[in-house]
């Protein structure tokens, strides 16, 4: 079975609504902010994931550098696994 990472039509609807690399939005840094706080989670993101990187719409206690280039490749990227899946990813060490 093909990752659904690869999904042109996916790919396509990401493209054509503008989510990759797009400017950040107060209304997607509102609901990372409030993610951040009912999960008690020290960092928070809204993720795209493209065909080769992700990119954060939206983030809330990224630090730097990846808060002035929220564009990172994709191999060893935590989200493409809830693509794959279909399902939300808990980590809780990254390290």
């Amino acid at each position: 079975m093909d990752s659904p990472v690869f999904d042109e039509q996916r790919l396509s609807v990401l493209r054509d609504l503008a989510l990759l690399e797009s400017e950040k939005k107060t209304l997607y840094d509102h609901l990372t902010a409030l993610a951040q706080t009912v999960l008690g989670a020290k960092v928070a993101l809204m993720s795209m994931v493209a065909r080769d990187f992700q990119f954060f719409k939206s983030f809330a206690g990224l630090p730097e550098p990846y808060a002035s280039n929220p564009r990172t490749p994709l191999a060893g990227s935590f989200c493409q696994h809830v693509v794959d899946d279909n399902a939300p990813l808990i980590v809780d060490d990254a390290l």
